[in-house]
């Protein structure tokens, strides 16, 4: 509303028309200050998303109960097995799922071999309840889950447990069933760093680790197994040319005499053959030319990329079986462009992104382009600010059956804001959730 001046002197009242706004939106800008901003455009925007040129809400998302073990979900994922059956399987902070239907969890059996030793029995001799003075179990925290008397070779289901004492109803299938002093234990579940796991498919199997424990993998059974002589945990994994690769290892496994890590160590199996780490066509390779640590990987057409926290190591297949893969330096790692944040990488297809120190950045294997763009500030100001467990970066295709949006999710712990990348459209918008952070996001099959 304006004042415009008559020729008599008075004043008449004018109405301004108002600036149709209409798509294609461009999500939230905050590249350029007010009025320079597009009018396509929003200061801000809270679970709604730009696709298609239109602003959409997001679609209903199908829920499902929590896991019984109460414990923070860090992976989902569905399969094919070798039969062709589809599972899917959940990956805790201390359990292995398959999970069915409307939530229906099947907790999976841990193998023995694969657990961490937890300490020792320092109570008394012929004890029918273990005793580790340097513990600190949460009260009634593991009833329900065995515990091995690796010395004794027994085991027992626990039913009950303070901080340092753990009861089960009996000991068998050991030499004396109970307690002796110094008594080495297990106990059947998978906490550790509390790192998020790296998964990876490969010949009906999944494999996964979260550098806890040794690597294992499910395959349609409803008990997981260790990945035949692999000697080591890891952080990330990735596939190449028949190869199951593993990165930032720790060997021997944590908890174990000698424990070491290996932030800079890519390991490949044998060809053919993931449960195979000591044949032929098998190796390791430490990248001792670099100065910094491994922050992910990621397999795009026929190369994997390394990350690491200042620049990227490209590894590619020589089909050579006594050096089957040559490891050189990506050309942007002089430009110091690395993976700032470990597990903000993420893939779909021949795609990467991940968070460097000074942008988001779009890998396609053959260049590395910014898209951090329009909300970089913003974004990045939100990342200083994180806390209290990992930034999270998911790439899914779509939001239900008929909601196609291929989208890269960067999620912050301690604001618990998501912020959501159109690939297609090339804009930003935000995803709040009331249960805050997310800690898994994926395209799952709930049969």
């Amino acid at each position: 509303m304006g004042y415009k001046a008559s020729k008599e002197g008075v004043y008449e009242i004018m109405t301004y028309q108002s600036q149709l706004i209409k798509g294609p939106f461009k999500g939230i800008w905050d590249a350029t200050p007010k009025p320079n901003t597009p009018p396509e455009s929003f200061d801000d925007m809270v679970n709604f998303f730009c696709r298609k040129g239109r602003i959409q809400s997001r679609p209903k998302l199908v829920t499902f109960t929590a896991p019984p073990d109460g414990k923070v979900v860090r992976e989902a994922i569905t399969f094919a097995d070798g039969n062709g059956e589809y599972h899917t399987l959940i990956l805790t902070d201390r359990s292995a799922y398959y999970v069915e239907g409307a939530g229906t969890y099947t907790r999976l059996t841990l193998p023995l071999a694969g657990l961490k030793k937890r300490g020792t029995h320092t109570g008394g001799s012929s004890a029918t309840v273990m005793t580790d003075s340097a513990a600190a179990f949460i009260a009634d925290d593991l009833i329900g889950y065995t515990v091995y008397n690796i010395t004794d070779g027994s085991s027992g289901v626990i039913t009950d447990n303070d901080t340092t004492t753990i009861t089960v109803a009996a000991l068998s299938g050991g030499t004396g069933d109970t307690w002796e002093t110094n008594d080495e234990y297990k106990i059947d579940i998978l906490d550790g760093t509390g790192l998020p796991y790296a998964i990876a498919p490969m010949n009906g199997r999944i494999y996964f680790c979260n550098g806890s424990h040794v690597l294992m993998y499910v395959d349609g059974n409803d008990t997981v197994l260790v990945a035949g002589d692999a000697p080591f945990a890891c952080r990330f994994l990735s596939a190449n040319a028949f190869h199951l690769l593993a990165f930032y290892t720790t060997e021997p496994v944590p908890g174990e005499v000698g424990s070491t890590n290996y932030p800079i160590r890519a390991r490949y199996s044998k060809v053919g053959d993931p449960n195979d780490w000591t044949a032929l066509t098998s190796g390791l390779n430490d990248l001792v030319e670099v100065p910094d640590s491994i922050t992910g990987a990621t397999t795009l057409g026929r190369n994997t990329f390394i990350a690491r926290t200042n620049g990227w190591t490209m590894m590619a297949p020589t089909g050579v079986s006594t050096a089957p893969f040559t490891f050189e330096q990506y050309n942007y790692a002089p430009k110091g462009i690395g993976n700032r944040f470990a597990y903000s990488l993420a893939t779909y297809g021949n795609t990467a992104i991940f968070v460097s120190a000074d942008d988001i950045y779009r890998l396609d294997g053959a260049s590395m382009s910014p898209i951090g763009g329009n909300c970089k500030k913003k974004i990045f100001e939100q990342l200083a600010q994180a806390s209290g467990d990992q930034v999270r970066g998911f790439i899914i295709p779509r939001m239900g059956i008929a909601y196609d949006f291929l989208s890269y999710w960067l999620s912050i712990p301690g604001v618990n804001y998501s912020w959501v990348y159109n690939l297609e459209e090339n804009s930003w918008t935000k995803f709040y959730s009331s249960a805050g952070r997310l800690t898994c996001l994926a395209n799952i099959a709930l049969e």
